[in-house]
């Protein structure tokens, strides 16, 4: 038992003496339009503003994509984004019911957001999917067409809202972003009768939200100064 004990401690020891000597925090260039900031456990993808014409980034904001650095050994990494950017939007989310009188056998659905590329929403009612609205905000949908009969009234509500206006992340044409903005189970409930108006605003979807990606525990090679990723060499320009 003593020697197990022994052995579990010399490892454990071992493996922070590597890690003790790996430093690589700073920031590395890839053909001086990409890079990738290292600080300690953290790391963050920016495009430069040179490429600002070919990403669908908002002003000012040159995040591609953040999160963990995980320290595997002298010579590997692994990168995981930080899933709580891409949750939200969900979380801003606040949807509002009304009664318009002047509304006759129709439901209207307006949303309130920053992202204004060209989009395309697709709407649900009682789980059934509708119309579908092209860069347009507002929905009027006639609810004796949409509903199986005339009685049946208005029970729940979901919609997705796609990204249309797909650009490259690099010089390269790729694209790693979110194609869409999804609602996810369960639906939202309608809580009064006799609503015929729907106003949801999501202020957290931004053009940003459909630019960055999503990196799931991706390795990346430490060489001298340098970080290779996705066959890319990121080179080290300050310390």
């Amino acid at each position: 038992m003593n020697k197990l004990c022994v052995l579990l401690i010399l490892v454990i020891l071992a493996i922070n003496n590597i890690f003790c000597q790996i430093d690589i925090s700073g920031i590395y260039s890839y053909l001086d339009s990409e890079y990738l900031k290292i600080d300690s456990n953290k790391f963050e993808i920016i495009i430069d503003d040179m490429w600002s014409n070919t990403i669908n980034l908002d002003d000012g904001d040159s995040i591609a994509s953040f999160g963990e650095v995980e320290y595997v050994d002298e010579n590997f990494i692994k990168l995981t984004s930080d899933k709580s950017y891409y949750w939200y939007p969900h979380k801003s989310m606040v949807i509002n019911e009304f009664h318009d009188s002047t509304l006759i056998d129709s439901l209207r659905i307006k949303f309130i957001f920053p992202f204004s590329e060209n989009m395309e929403i697709k709407v649900r009612l009682n789980y059934r999917p509708l119309r579908t609205a092209t860069n347009s905000k507002i929905l009027t949908v006639a609810l004796s067409s949409s509903l199986t009969y005339p009685q049946e009234s208005l029970k729940n509500f979901s919609f997705d809202i796609w990204n249309k206006s797909i650009r490259e992340n690099s010089i390269w044409g790729d694209y790693f972003g979110i194609v869409y903005f999804p609602t996810f189970l369960p639906p939202y409930e309608f809580k009064n009768k006799n609503t015929n108006v729907l106003i949801i605003e999501i202020p957290g979807l931004t053009n940003s939200y459909f630019a960055r990606y999503f990196i799931n525990g991706e390795y990346a090679k430490l060489g001298e100064d340098k970080i290779i990723w996705r066959n890319r060499e990121y080179e080290k320009i300050d310390r």
